[in-house]
């Protein structure tokens, strides 16, 4: 697997603003568009001590693997931004063979999930061949959670199509232009649903992380959403079923595969 400079850096600086966030307890936009912008983590905007350069280094090498091409060390080596991002893109090409993703944490302690890239990559083979149309993914789902990761910076370079993320996503997310995928949530998309605006033409929608109430989505519609996928799967698994009517019942992604009555 291997992802574009700018994919990179959005998972990146979502990494980088949670985490500072949860150390600072704080909000993680401002984080977060920080760490977009680049520059040093100890002399620039986010003034990163040694604490914090430590606890980044963790969350990044456990999400990228880096440990697995050797790469980690010079993760408390460099502090600069652009420098992190090579390191990663080069564990990608040489030695990472997992994504390790956090589940969501409501029945207890987050658990931390490593998925193989070949599971990933098979399933976003699947999506960029169902949406080879679109020309632009707007991520509204963070692309450091597994969703807003294959459905975001994965599909996004795999279409060879730009990928908006952090602030900008939620701007262009209100008014999406012909062509744009958005990638978001149930209660995202309830809020889009109860604004007067519509759509305008052949705008796509992706909704995953709970079940989105069918009447949310006919609503979407009636205001000229092209299209809503629903998707379900964890941080566990990845997708696992898609469907684009809610009165029909999820299809299995055909990346899996059935197991026979014989199989125990």
């Amino acid at each position: 697997m291997q992802l574009g400079t700018h994919t990179t850096l959005a998972v990146l600086s979502h990494l980088v603003g949670t985490e500072l966030a949860r150390q600072r307890d704080a909000s993680s936009g401002d984080l977060v568009s920080k760490a977009t912008a680049g520059g040093s983590l100890r002399d620039g905007p986010l003034a990163v001590d040694s604490i914090e350069q430590l606890a980044l280094a963790r969350v990044v090498n456990e999400f990228f693997d880096l440990e697995a091409s050797g790469l980690d060390e010079w993760l408390l080596r460099r502090d600069a931004i652009d420098d992190w991002v090579a390191l990663i893109r080069q564990g990608l090409a040489d030695g990472t063979t997992h994504i390790g993703f956090r589940s969501g944490g409501t029945t207890g302690e987050p658990q931390l999930n490593r998925l193989p890239l070949a599971h990933l990559e098979s399933e976003v083979s699947l999506l960029a061949g169902a949406f080879s149309d679109r020309s632009r993914i707007i991520g509204v789902a963070p692309p450091h959670h597994i969703y807003g990761f294959i459905w975001g910076p994965l599909l996004a370079d795999a279409l060879q199509v730009p990928y908006s993320h952090g602030d900008a996503a939620q701007q262009f997310a209100l008014n999406p232009e012909p062509g744009d995928l958005v990638v978001a949530y149930p209660e995202w998309w309830r809020y889009r649903s109860g604004r007067h605006t519509g759509f305008s033409t052949q705008v796509a929608g992706v909704t995953s992380t709970a079940p989105c109430p069918p009447d949310v989505i006919r609503a979407l519609e009636n205001k000229g959403l092209d299209s809503m996928t629903e998707v379900y799967g964890s941080s566990e698994t990845g997708g696992i079923g898609w469907r684009s009517d809610p009165d029909s019942p999820f299809a299995l992604m055909e990346h899996w595969e059935r197991a026979s009555d014989d199989d125990s």
